[in-house]
């Protein structure tokens, strides 16, 4: 996955209610098990954290 390409994603609910939704990626954030990949969604102004295994090209 490269940062600026669109994608969507399905959210487990970690923080919240599962959902899914679709924007930019913009950020990735390594962390000990796996990446944190930052999604962009339209409308809103905080990124939507999702680990790549819930990401996919849109």
């Amino acid at each position: 996955m490269e940062i600026g390409i669109k994608v969507k994603f399905t959210t487990s609910g970690g923080r919240g209610k599962p959902r899914s939704g679709e924007g930019v990626l913009t950020e990735i954030k390594p962390a000990h098990k796996g990446s944190f990949y930052g999604v962009k969604e339209e409308g809103k102004d905080k990124l939507t954290y999702v680990r790549e295994s819930q990401l996919q090209a849109a």
